[in-house]
């Protein structure tokens, strides 16, 4: 009687485990850690200075018609603009960005962005980051300083308009560590040769802390996101930059970055120059945007 009911047992536990086994084939389940992360290729722009001037165009200034160009580009291809809050969005929690995103950046915050492509940026339904140099805020901030376009950059209460009017995000380009490197000074935020590794990272802290507490106190903001100067980059600054808390570093290594959930911040984008010796096609082409069409 007992092996009888042995047998019956083993029998229907038989059944039960092919049937579980079926089930596990037809649904099959996988831990949480195996479910693919989201990817995405996110083109960054690099602006600086922009001027009716023909004699001052090059490098790193164009006209407002190249900007408003680029502008027409992107909204006939189908690119939408995101904001950086958008992208750590993304990166933090997997919240969708466009499929067709794109950022746009201005370095140095001349007061031509204000006057050009604060407008347009309006017009075109677009949004940008900027990042100011504090020392040249400050400078242009004094009633008594001359302003020119051609040359002079945003005071903190331009600065503060951009802001408030959503269109543009604050980034630190430093508060005085915008040198180029000539004539034996510091290039950008880089260490130079022979300095000890403490003090140049207690004086980059106290740049960077400096800059925030102005930001904090003109602009009732601190900036989460740091552009290089010169994209000048050295190991050493690293762990400052972790202290500071910047969840976005923008480099100038011309490469459309590939970012996904769950990467470790901060993270660091590639961004492509807007030179004036490109149009507008040779210019989004190098990002290999097909242009061909448009």
């Amino acid at each position: 009687m007992k092996r009888v009911l042995c047998k019956k047992m083993t029998s229907v536990l038989l059944a039960f485990l092919l049937v579980a086994a079926c089930t596990l084939l037809e649904h099959p389940v996988f831990p949480a850690s195996a479910t693919p992360k989201q990817t995405m290729q996110l083109p960054v722009l690099m602006y600086h200075h922009i001027s009716e001037s023909a004699s001052r165009l090059g490098d790193y200034v164009i006209s407002p018609a190249q900007f408003e160009s680029d502008l027409k580009f992107l909204k006939k291809a189908g690119y939408q603009t995101v904001s950086a809050q958008a992208v750590l969005q993304f990166v933090k929690n997997g919240e969708s960005l466009p499929s067709k995103a794109v950022m746009i950046t201005f370095d140095d915050a001349f007061l031509s962005t204000y006057v050009y492509a604060f407008p347009l940026l309006k017009q075109y339904g677009m949004c940008a980051v900027i990042a100011p140099v504090g020392v040249y805020t400050e400078q242009f901030s004094d009633p008594n300083e001359p302003r020119h376009v051609n040359y002079a950059n945003t005071g903190w209460e331009e600065l503060r308009e951009m802001l408030q009017s959503g269109v543009f995000e604050l980034a630190s380009h430093t508060y005085n560590m915008h040198g180029d490197g000539k004539n034996g000074g510091r290039k950008g935020i880089q260490k130079m040769a022979g300095e000890d590794v403490t003090s140049y990272q207690q004086a980059l802290y106290d740049d960077l802390s400096h800059m925030n507490q102005l930001c904090e106190e003109h602009l009732d903001t601190a900036p989460r996101i740091f552009a290089y100067p010169f994209g000048a980059i050295c190991k050493e600054s690293a762990p400052v930059l972790k202290e500071m808390t910047f969840e976005i570093l923008l480099s100038c290594e011309e490469k459309v970055s590939s970012i996904s959930q769950g990467d470790t911040l901060p993270i660091v984008l590639g961004r492509f120059n807007r030179a004036h010796r490109y149009d507008t096609h040779t210019f989004f082409s190098k990002m290999g945007i097909e242009t061909d069409e448009l």
